[in-house]
């Protein structure tokens, strides 16, 4: 049809007022820095998930406790796992507290801090930054809103100075709110699901030193404690 012009996406963008380009601009960014986020914390949690493997297997093959803490100075990867950060702070309180001559329920208790204290840091450590995917999630989708909001008063407005509501009229307003609310979308969506499963990962790995702390309290009591 004669005289009929198209638009792309680049050029509604561009012809958008400043607020919303500002809007789409914000929204770009806190999607690119969700993304950066997602990529590091999954490389984190899933280096720290072999970790564990690695410490599983040296577990299952040590005959005693004294083996497992020597195998943990030999073996980088078990090393590197919560598990070992957890067994090194315990050991190193309990063999403190036994050489002092403190009384067994005194050293159970702050072997059991110590602990505790080493899975807090380490959850943390696993934690960090994941908050800001739960920020985006929830607030792209209504700065986006505020984008479409402020694209449609534009063609109400350009209704009022045209006097017309022909399409030609109305639609730029309607696109660029259309785009400010797909962008807020595309902000929140891998925002929300990366922030779930991680954060579903992450309480998995905390349960999992808890029980295994749980399991060194009594290992210590039999084979540091009772000696």
């Amino acid at each position: 049809m004669q005289g009929e012009t198209t638009y792309t996406a680049w050029d509604l963008i561009l012809g958008a007022s400043p607020l919303v380009q500002g809007v789409m601009l914000l929204l770009v960014l806190a999607s690119v820095a969700s993304w950066v986020i997602i990529y590091v914390k999954a490389r984190e949690i899933l280096d720290a998930a072999r970790a564990e493997t690695a410490f599983d297997d040296l577990y299952n093959r040590a005959r005693d406790l004294e083996q497992l803490v020597a195998g943990i100075g030999r073996e980088r990867g078990a090393a590197r796992s919560g598990s070992a950060e957890v067994l090194r702070a315990g050991y190193r309180q309990v063999r403190r507290l036994v050489e002092d001559g403190l009384p067994r329920t005194d050293i159970r208790e702050a072997g059991r801090r110590a602990m505790r204290v080493a899975v807090s840091q380490h959850v943390d450590r696993l934690d960090s930054n994941l908050a800001f995917l739960a920020v985006v999630a929830s607030a792209a989708p209504f700065v986006g809103l505020f984008g479409t909001v402020w694209g449609i008063m534009n063609s109400f407005q350009n209704i009022g100075a045209m006097g017309q509501a022909t399409l030609a009229v109305v639609a730029p307003g309607i696109a660029e709110a259309l785009i400010a609310t797909a962008f807020g979308l595309g902000a929140a969506i891998p925002a929300v699901v990366a922030y779930n499963m991680l954060t579903r990962r992450v309480e998995h790995q905390h349960t999992r030193l808890e029980n295994f702390a749980d399991d060194l309290t009594g290992v210590f009591e039999r084979q540091v404690v009772a000696r």
